[in-house]
């Protein structure tokens, strides 16, 4: 294989689809570990669980960069911004599993929140202009099902790993594999530019510091929507991330649950994430963007409400968590492709921008998650997510738009 596999051809388009389904495995395993096991890997690095959450917000907060990357991608190429941020993510792995001092592990989470929010991104923006526009939503599913295999398969396994010898092991094997991930990634096909040459930098006459600042935040005639789109995915973010941060903690300190069981609970979210996946790869080129969107949220706010009164056995507890899951990655997959298509000629950008819109989300929830449990339960829970998804909810229906859809080179 090399650089230039054609696109169109069954060949290259498995080869393509097989690489960015490996490496978005690896990366979101290493995203998801922390929720289940965040009392196993705070009571190894001698911390707090609320020290815990505000180390995973610190991960988040770092990929507010993720905009500046997304703009130098569409001018250098997404394949290569891909490339930097698994081996970043995996040099910051590393750090964070081999660390003994508390200023390794702060750098370990910055250079992993740094590769985590630049790969994803610059992913969906990379497929976005290879796919045509009758096959995205389907084919960005399916390289979505990875989010879902990483709980199914990967964060079970590190449950396993963490069981058999410490909590370090399952960070060190996906940072190992992360590396690998990125020198393989050299062998995807080239980037395909939506920029026309004669729009490049090279043409625009020069401009000052504030005048580049206001051109980095326009998205255009229709920034009204993008933006509002970008609002209403953040808040679904944090509305998400406010609970299943602290689910490990919860399961943990309410049902007694060890590593193993851990995993397994992962395990089955990771299978109701998969089946979110697997139906909008299936529905989500027929159903209109917006009404894709729409669905999720509503049924993730019918969620939150059940979530604080299924807290009466084990079993009603991860029912609860499925429902939110199952319901958020649908919502969640509509909104990429819903974004992708707001201003299709700077897919880098608005996509990095509804990136740093859900790390936004995602750091807030990372301080008030584990607090809000440790507090109140909970009702500390489900009530904060359920006003955030009702919020997203009003911006969806009032402000966001469904642009005219563009075809993909």
């Amino acid at each position: 294989m090399n650089e230039h596999i054609a696109p169109d051809s069954n060949k290259g388009l498995i080869y393509l689809m097989a690489i960015t389904i490996s490496a978005k495995f690896l990366l979101d395993t290493s995203v998801q570990i922390f929720s289940p096991f965040i009392t196993i890997i705070a009571k190894g690095l001698g911390i707090s669980i609320i020290t815990m959450g505000q180390l995973i917000s610190l991960r988040s907060l770092i990929g507010l960069i993720a905009p500046i990357f997304g703009t130098l991608a569409d001018k250098v190429g997404h394949k290569i911004i891909m490339r930097l941020g698994l081996f970043l993510s995996g040099i910051g792995l590393l750090f964070i599993a081999t660390g003994y001092h508390i200023s390794i592990i702060i750098l370990g989470m910055i250079i992993v929140g740094i590769g985590g929010s630049i790969y994803i991104p610059n992913l969906q923006a990379y497929l976005g202009m290879r796919l045509p526009h009758n096959q995205r939503a389907r084919m960005i599913g399916i390289v979505e099902y990875s989010w879902a295999l990483s709980g199914i398969i990967g964060v079970f396994l590190a449950g396993l790993l963490i069981a058999a010898s410490n909590w370090q092991m399952p960070l060190i094997v996906l940072g190992i594999g992360l590396l690998i991930a990125g020198f393989i990634s050299a062998t995807l096909p080239r980037d395909i530019s939506h920029i026309s040459p004669s729009v490049s930098d090279s043409h625009l006459p020069k401009q000052n510091y504030w005048s580049h600042i206001c051109a980095f935040f326009d998205l255009g005639n229709n920034a009204k929507s993008a933006w509002a789109a970008i609002t209403a995915n953040g808040l679904n973010f944090f509305a998400m991330v406010h609970i299943i941060i602290i689910y490990g903690g919860w399961l943990e300190m309410e049902y007694g649950l060890e590593a193993y069981q851990l995993g397994t609970v992962a395990l089955i979210i990771g299978l109701f994430d998969w089946g979110a996946s697997i139906i909008f790869s299936i529905i989500g080129d027929k159903f209109g963007r917006k009404q894709s969107v729409l669905f999720g949220v509503v049924g993730t706010v019918i969620s939150y409400l059940l979530f604080p009164f299924l807290n009466l056995s084990l079993k009603l507890a991860v029912v609860s968590l499925v429902l939110i899951r199952f319901c958020f990655e649908f919502a969640i997959l509509s909104n990429i492709i819903l974004v992708l298509e707001q201003v299709p000629e700077q897919q880098g950008k608005i996509l990095s921008l509804n990136m740093a819109g859900a790390l936004i989300g995602i750091t807030i929830a990372g301080f008030t998650g584990p607090w809000a449990y440790l507090s109140y339960g909970v009702w500390g829970l489900g009530p904060v997510s359920l006003i955030a998804a009702l919020l997203s909810l009003g911006v969806l229906i009032s402000i966001v738009q469904v642009p005219y859809p563009t075809t993909a080179v």
